[in-house]
């Protein structure tokens, strides 16, 4: 019965003595699932030894794995057969290792293991082509079509990609120029009707599981007849373009490499989303460099380190620093020593409060002293750690300026309206003043004491004349010190007379 199972037993198996410095014998026995393997009939196997059939792909290994077995009393071990066409295949063999009539034997059970190893080998192909992808969106799509193409067998592949209502070839490997397509209309993602539009190719297909039974069909001339095959591409859940491959043959794919052709697919559909984000960063990137050099105000963006790490142009054109001249510098090194102090404070507050906006006197690189209002803006992450802050600087110059303009106007005609008030109310008694004046002149002894004075209270009277003619007269606000550090008008200099 166990000869039986041994016989009919789908696995190769085969039992061999170990001789002496642990080195096989010829085969002793063997069943036919080991001779289809190897492709040698028993009468030659059994003339043969595991050594006449295997691969030393590196030498000692068989030395070693015969140790081990020696050392242990089972294992398992891959090996490459030989087989009678010279063709290599890969294995996975199960020993074990007993004693018959005080002989070392070894019963191997032997599996074909190169479709596992043609998918391992995928997959490290898969993972050598992920590690060399860097950030270039049209190098990737090219290492991914190409792995696609040579994992598969194709002759050639293609990715063709919707823009708009047209198709275009966004990455090719070994493809001829003719078959590139450059702004087809599609109008729709239907595999067929794409692959139709695009390749000059025999059969078209729009999924995988209508490729096996049809990939069977032969031209009238017996010939393997060229298959093409597609399969979409997605992204953001949305059909993107196809993956496009031509095979000189009618070989069915493999379910691994179905499943190779699933992952580059979802490759090529995340790529496109990475670029699609991309997309949109540099398009918001644009929009935002746009808005901050066409703001106003002169803006700092400061790190949590309180480095300058941006300022637009208009920075420049109030404070006369290049953008070079302050990005990356500490706000410590801009300002004066002795107000260190006060911007330890500020950035306190800053990290404490959001927010903050104060008036200051800023120096510009050519000396010059302008008045600036700052408000200050912090910037947090979700989670509430600091990350900076952005300064907004106005320049106060022109509105001080208008300001003073402006209080110097006020004092003006608060000026003009008490001269003129005062010249109306005093006109009328120093006219009075001055008729007595001369009516008393004229009514007394010349040689009278009385009369000097008369002629003294005459010119004072007209002093005071001059005087009220001058306030009629001011154009402009000037004063002079007076006692006590007091300040009044200037008449001389505020009053422009008449010609």
């Amino acid at each position: 019965m166990y000869q039986t199972f041994f016989k009919i037993s789908r696995y190769a198996k085969f039992v061999f003595e170990l001789l002496p410095g642990n080195m096989p014998s010829p085969f002793i026995e063997v069943n036919k699932a080991a001779c289809d393997l190897v492709g040698y009939s028993r009468e030659e196997l059994c003339q043969r030894s595991f050594s006449d059939i295997t691969f030393e792909h590196e030498p000692g290994v068989f030395a070693m794995q015969t140790a081990d077995l020696v050392k242990n009393g089972d294992g398992i071990f891959e090996r490459i057969l030989i087989k009678k066409n010279n063709e290599k295949t890969p294995v996975e063999a199960h020993c074990h290792l007993f004693t018959e009539q005080g002989k070392r034997m070894v019963y191997s059970i032997v599996n074909d293991i190169s479709v596992r190893k043609r998918y391992e080998k995928n997959l490290i192909d898969l993972n050598n082509a992920f590690v060399s992808m860097g950030h270039d969106y049209h190098d990737n799509l090219a290492i991914l079509i190409e792995m696609c193409a040579r994992v598969l067998g194709a002759s050639y592949a293609l990715y063709n990609k919707l823009q708009g209502e047209n198709m275009v070839t966004e990455a090719q490997w070994n493809a001829p120029v003719a078959q590139l397509v450059n702004k087809i209309p599609c109008g729709h993602v239907c595999v067929d009707i794409i692959m139709k539009a695009t390749m000059d190719t025999t059969y078209v297909f729009d999924n995988l599981e209508e490729l096996c039974p049809l990939m069977e069909r032969k031209s009238s001339a017996d010939k393997p007849t060229a298959v093409s095959i597609g399969y979409p591409v997605f992204s953001f859940d949305r059909p993107t373009g196809i993956i496009c491959m031509v095979f000189n043959n009618c070989a069915a794919l493999t379910e691994d490499q179905k499943q190779v052709l699933s992952i580059i697919s979802r490759a090529i559909g995340v790529e496109e989303e990475c670029h699609q984000f991309e997309e949109i960063a540099r398009e918001r990137e644009t929009i935002y460099r746009m808005l901050f050099e066409a703001a106003p105000d002169a803006i700092e963006i400061i790190d949590a380190e309180d480095r300058v790490i941006d300022v637009n142009s208009m920075h420049e054109d109030l404070t006369g620093y290049s953008w070079k001249d302050v990005v990356g510098k500490g706000l410590r090194e801009l300002i004066p020593v002795q107000f260190h102090d006060r911007l330890y404070q500020i950035m306190d507050t800053i990290r404490r409060n959001g927010f903050y906006e104060f008036e200051t006197i800023m120096v510009r690189k050519d000396g010059v002293r302008i008045t600036v209002w700052r408000k200050v803006k912090a910037l947090f992450t979700p989670e509430g750690q600091y990350r900076g802050c952005v300064i907004f600087n106005r320049d106060l110059t022109q509105r001080k300026l208008a300001e003073a303009q402006e209080l110097h106007a006020e004092r003006m005609a608060g000026v003009l309206e008490m001269a003129g008030a005062a010249c109306h109310e005093l006109n009328q008694p120093l006219q009075a003043i001055l008729g007595y004046t001369d009516l008393l002149l004229k009514n007394v002894k010349a040689d009278l004491k009385s009369v000097k004075w008369a002629q003294r209270i005459q010119e004072q009277v007209m002093r005071f004349a001059e005087i009220t003619t001058k306030l009629n007269h001011v154009t402009k606000y000037e004063v002079k010190e007076y006692l006590e550090g007091t300040k009044i008008i200037n008449l001389e200099k505020a009053a422009q007379q008449q010609e």
